[in-house]
């Protein structure tokens, strides 16, 4: 096998998957991360079946499994019309997701990352890139140089400053509404198994989240509180006990949670952002994560991306020659596009439906969650979107999976 010189810019979840995956390979990797290592603060998110089998090629789904919380149910609860919508995890290779706090994942990945015969430079932040028909180099921020490589992977995430280099043809469209979220133990009466999401109309949503068990033996989870920026500024300013007071009127199952809660100092804001590329890749760059695709965050999709990304790039780049990077290259966008563009769909719909103002975008919410996801073909639709699966070969995914693991060099 040729060994590659690969750069990833970025170790977020998608950079340090595919360079564990790629270092495993036997090439040489290079991870570039502008931030000093840390423990990640963040949401809890959802493994969905996809990103499982992802995390079973990264060897990491038994350690993940162990520290998360295995959800079994998704259920939806409109309180202004009574409505529900339940989804029951089908069996098969994966009939559940995996709740669990995002340090734990993070910790997880840096582990594997720094046994993967990678070069992991923290604290350097790439300014540029510059390529040619003969070789790509990197400008660093002290001014020198990296180089040369004979592919560069991008992904520094939702704001990345380098995908240009990629493609100029980038739609970044800023949200206003956004999110609160809290890690706080699992509400009384609440199903350890279970993610709940409680819906006051269409555009105010409080979800609960399953993300494991503590030291103590106690259930966590992590609440999510939709919110806009504006909402979120007139709260800061307000009484924060009235507030929570009122909050537990509306959420009386959550009154244990909230009751934990000392301040808006303990809560955290997530603004959202839609990102979508007309291409990910361009002779020997390639972008991939949020730096590539960032989608609505209802959706729960974005770690799951990421880790796709990761495995399908490096099926594509295991036995490539310098020379094959930019068809090798190719054949990845060509894996990734039919469950990328389908997933930004999505995206695009969610958040039409839940900015929209009056009846139109309420009515339609029902709709989709109640009378629609009662018919079977839309739900087998449904099904498919939240495991991960929309507009995706799984056969085929599953032998890509399958490929990367049995591509793994004996270290």
């Amino acid at each position: 096998m040729t060994a590659l010189h690969i750069a990833v810019i970025g170790a977020g979840i998608a950079g340090m998957s595919v360079a564990i995956l790629l270092g495993r390979q036997g090439h040489r990797v290079t991870v570039f991360e502008r931030r000093q290592p840390s423990v990640p603060q963040g949401a809890g998110m959802l493994l969905q079946p996809v990103g499982l089998d992802a995390l079973r090629a990264l060897g990491i789904l038994a350690t993940i499994e162990s520290q998360g919380a295995r959800i079994d149910r998704i259920c939806r609860v409109d309180t202004t019309s009574d409505a529900a919508f339940r989804l029951v995890y089908p069996s098969g290779l994966h009939d559940h997701a995996v709740g669990i706090r995002r340090p734990s994942l993070y910790g997880s990945l840096w582990g594997a990352l720094t046994n993967a015969c990678a070069d992991v430079r923290s604290g350097v932040c790439v300014q540029d890139i510059a390529t040619n028909d003969v070789a790509t180099w990197l400008t660093l921020d002290d001014g020198g140089t990296s180089g040369p490589y004979d592919v560069v992977i991008v992904s520094d995430g939702v704001h990345s400053r380098l995908r240009h280099r990629v493609t100029p043809a980038v739609e970044v469209t800023h949200r206003e509404r956004g999110a609160l979220s809290v890690d706080t133990l699992l509400p009384s009466g609440c199903d350890p198994s279970q993610l709940l999401q409680i819906h006051r109309g269409h555009d105010e949503y409080i979800g609960v989240l399953p993300t494991g068990v503590d030291e103590r033996g106690k259930h966590r989870a992590t609440l999510f509180i939709n919110k806009s920026q504006s909402q979120v500024e007139a709260l800061e300013r307000g009484d924060f006990d009235a507030w929570r007071t009122v909050l537990a009127l509306q959420y009386p199952e959550l009154r244990s949670s909230l009751d934990e809660l000392t301040g808006f100092d303990a809560l955290q804001h997530w603004s959202f952002a839609h990102v979508r590329m007309q291409t990910w890749h361009s002779k020997n760059l390639v972008c991939i994560g949020d730096a590539a695709h960032a989608f609505d965050p209802q959706l729960g999709m974005g770690a799951n991306m990421a880790l796709a990304d990761a495995i399908t790039l490096a099926a594509a780049l295991h036995h490539v020659t310098p020379r094959q990077v930019p068809d090798a290259l190719a054949t990845y966008r060509a894996a990734r596009e039919s469950q990328l563009r389908t997933y930004e769909t999505a995206s695009r719909i969610a958040a039409t439906l839940t900015e929209s103002d009056g009846a139109f975008g309420a009515t339609a919410n029902r709709i989709a969650s109640g009378f629609g996801s009662k018919l079977p073909f839309v739900r087998r639709r449904i099904v498919d979107a939240v495991c991960g699966y929309a507009g995706l070969d799984v056969r085929q995914w599953q032998r890509t999976v399958d490929v990367v693991l049995a591509t793994r060099r004996v270290l």
